[in-house]
């Protein structure tokens, strides 16, 4: 919190490209954390596991540098929690084998807005 004005700056003074070139090799790391500790357990073939991470990675990193430009409104946590629920989605589709119906999406969104009262 105490750099939020020097991040904001740094960010709008780079062009997007080579901030996104620096900081995608550890996104991509940690999104494959993420997604194999979603994924245990589960067959998911090389191919489309490394296609969902590559996707999810360049996703957060564009909110991560969207929430920097909008001068990180919330907090580092609100970040987190979203990528829970979309860990969350993928289990879903997981066990259904099937894209999530609203059904089964709502309770997530409805946990998320609880958590934050934001969406």
């Amino acid at each position: 919190k105490k750099n939020k004005v020097f991040l904001r700056n740094t960010v709008r003074s780079l062009r997007k490209e080579s901030i996104e070139r620096f900081l995608y090799p550890f996104v991509f790391k940690w999104a494959s954390r993420v997604f194999d500790e979603a994924c245990s357990g589960l067959f998911i073939r090389q191919e489309d596991r490394n296609f969902l991470v590559k996707f999810f990675s360049h996703a957060f990193l564009d909110a991560i540098l969207i929430w920097i430009g909008n001068g990180m409104p919330e907090s580092e946590s609100h970040l987190l929690q979203r990528v829970t629920m979309i860990r969350d989605m993928v289990r879903l589709y997981e066990q259904s084998q099937s894209v999530p119906d609203a059904a089964a999406v709502f309770p997530l969104m409805q946990k998320l807005r609880s958590e934050q009262n934001y969406l």
